[in-house]
């Protein structure tokens, strides 16, 4: 499985989100590792329903479910 990555994106400024730009980002970066015979994977939390959209809209399907654990620091 060394022919495998991760990929995911972040939008911190809202007044960005829902222009394309991931779409693009995303399109081209999964491109370009294609054509290296490189297989993208996507991961997001059950919670982030735009990451959802958007990897089923770049054509990945769901085959895994797992909880995801974050350590909170509180101050």
């Amino acid at each position: 499985m060394n022919n495998r990555y991760f990929i995911d994106v972040d939008t911190y400024a809202e007044s960005e989100r829902g222009k394309g730009y991931a779409t693009l980002a995303a399109v081209s970066l999964i491109s370009h590792y294609l054509v290296q015979e490189m297989l993208p994977l996507w991961e997001t939390t059950h919670e982030n329903v735009a990451s959802h959209k958007l990897a089923l809209r770049l054509g990945f399907e769901p085959v895994e479910s797992y909880p995801v654990f974050a350590f909170v620091m509180e101050g």
